[in-house]
Parts: structure tokens; C-alpha cells; sequence
């Protein structure tokens, strides 16, 4: 016994049928994949639009974007940028971010005293990571300084 076409002796028209079906599947399959790249590509044209209106938690997010090359291609100079505006803004990861880039010389020329000044900033916010940054730099002070704030001092 043979399995009946709901579609009597019109095999060009259950092939259709069929083909339709397909292409709608692999639609819901692969437009989701298109609409997040698009998504995506608007979040970041969103976020963009805020932080030059001054946004300050969207100028991190954005300098986040740039420094690590996320969505976007890495840019350390516009990394600095942004960090710079939210840093001055008193946004403390911004500052901590900021103070790590002057002190590795990325995207701005190497400068400790930049350095040690933004993560100051942050560490006064109680940012942790600043915090721990700035006792590996005074580690790093000339034997015998133990001292924080004479590390620091030295470094400036």
C-alpha cells in the first residue's frame, strides 16, 4: 500500500509544498543568527550615541569595547578617549582602566605619573583592582620603601 500526497497526483506541487516548508524552517533558523549580528551592530551604534552625549557608564562600556576588541576593532587611542571622559566624570573603573593604560603605554605615551593618578582616583573609590595595582607599583619602588604613599612619591 502506498502512502497517499495530500495533494492527489500533483507530485510538483508536494515538492513545492515541501521546499516551502524547508526554507521557512532554515529561516527560523538562521535569521536569529542575522537579526544578533544586526542587533548588535545597532547596540553599539546606541551606545555610541550616548556617550558622546556625555553618558559616562556608556563611555566605559565603549572604551571596554575598544581596549579589548570586542564587537569592534581594538583601538587603544579611542579606548583611552572614552576611559579619559568617564574618568574625568569620576567613574572608577574608568579611572582604574585608564590608569593601567598610561602605565602600559597603550594607546597613549607611557607616563607612571598619569598612571599612579588615575589609579589613585580609583583606589579612593574603594576600587579594588587599582588598589592592588597601585601596591604591585610599589613593589616595585627601590628596596628598603615599604611605604605606600613614599612609593608612589618616588614613582611621580
Amino acid at each position: 500500500m502506498h502512502a497517499r500526497c495530500i495533494f492527489g497526483k500533483r507530485p510538483f506541487v508536494a515538492a513545492s509544498f515541501h521546499a516551502v516548508i524547508l526554507f521557512v524552517m532554515l529561516l527560523g533558523i538562521l535569521a536569529p543568527g542575522l537579526s544578533v549580528a544586526q542587533e548588535q551592530a545597532g547596540s553599539f551604534e546606541q551606545l555610541k550615541a550616548l556617550a558622546e552625549k556625555g553618558d559616562a557608564a556608556a563611555q566605559t562600556k565603549l572604551a571596554d569595547l575598544y581596549r579589548t576588541g570586542k564587537g569592534v576593532a581594538q583601538n587603544f587611542q579611542e579606548a583611552v578617549k572614552w576611559y579619559s571622559s568617564a574618568a574625568e566624570k569620576g567613574v572608577a573603573e574608568a579611572q582604574f582602566r585608564l590608569g593601567e593604560l598610561y602605565g602600559e603605554g597603550k594607546g597613549i605615551a607611557q607616563n607612571a605619573q598619569e598612571a599612579a593618578k588615575w589609579l589613585e582616583k580609583a583606589a579612593a573609590q574603594g576600587h579594588q583592582d587599582a588598589k592592588n595595582k597601585l601596591k604591585e607599583l610599589a613593589s616595585k619602588a627601590p628596596e628598603g620603601i615599604k611605604d605606600l604613599n613614599k612609593a608612589l612619591d618616588m614613582i611621580r
